[in-house]
């Protein structure tokens, strides 16, 4: 590693926790320990780690899944590993929708920890990435004529140019014309490209889908979840989203 990666580890559970951190530290990682939600929340924003891990088993199985729900409050975007030693699939699955990068079972065994620490700092880098091209998308589509985001879904409907300039009563080359400036407006050199980029925009918000599922998702005893399937035909049109 080039840069120590910094990891919280939040939980009331001071035995627990200080072997987590000691494990944690063993292994190269520079670790803060916080008795609760409260106490890190106070530290967070001047601080972010690269990593949090949340024991929602302190006091309740509530208090590390409303830490994850205040965060989600105050924008606070940090890859989130929840751990638990009893908790159902219905806290799993609502710490995922809170935000949670995984959830492990306690005792965790330290390889499966480090790993998930390791897929949770790339899977939210990943994240952040599409969340800044759609909020980019958004402010492009807000600025675009009445005929360029026609033209934009007829394109992405698979329409051919003289078919659109005929639909539109206008000229080929006018069309030829608008379809150059939707891709200069983008910032893309091809259409395959606008394309894809409106499809990303059009699936994130139609359902905020998770970009990558946790691994205890598609573990068998968790039965796994449906992939989204998203039909291009709105991809264009966010309006209606």
């Amino acid at each position: 590693m080039t840069e120590a990666i910094l990891v919280d580890i939040v939980g009331d559970d001071s035995t627990g926790v200080i072997s987590l951190a000691g494990m944690l530290r063993a292994r190269g990682f520079v670790v803060r320990t916080f008795e609760s939600g409260t106490a890190w929340l106070r530290y967070a924003a001047d601080s972010k780690p690269s990593c949090l891990i949340i024991d929602v088993d302190q006091s309740g199985s509530s208090t590390g899944l409303e830490l994850l729900q205040q965060m989600a409050v105050e924008s606070l975007v940090v890859p989130s590993i929840v751990l638990s030693a009893d908790a159902d699939i219905r806290t799993a699955l609502t710490a995922v929708e809170l935000g949670a990068s995984d959830f492990l079972e306690k005792p965790v065994k330290s390889d499966e920890l480090i790993e998930s620490i390791g897929v949770s700092i790339q899977k939210k880098s990943f994240e952040l990435e599409i969340q800044t091209e759609v909020n980019q998308t958004e402010r492009i589509y807000a600025k675009l004529s009445d005929r360029e985001r026609t033209i934009l879904k007829m394109v992405c409907d698979g329409v051919a140019n003289k078919v659109i300039a005929r639909r539109l009563e206008l000229g080929l080359r006018t069309i030829e014309s608008c379809r150059a400036q939707l891709l200069k407006s983008f910032e893309v050199r091809t259409w395959p490209e606008l394309i894809a980029r409106a499809a990303r925009f059009q699936a994130y918000r139609a359902s905020r889908p998770r970009i990558m599922q946790p691994k205890f998702l598609s573990r068998r005893d968790y039965g796994g979840v449906g992939e989204i399937h998203e039909s291009m035909q709105n991809a264009a049109n966010p309006s209606h989203s």
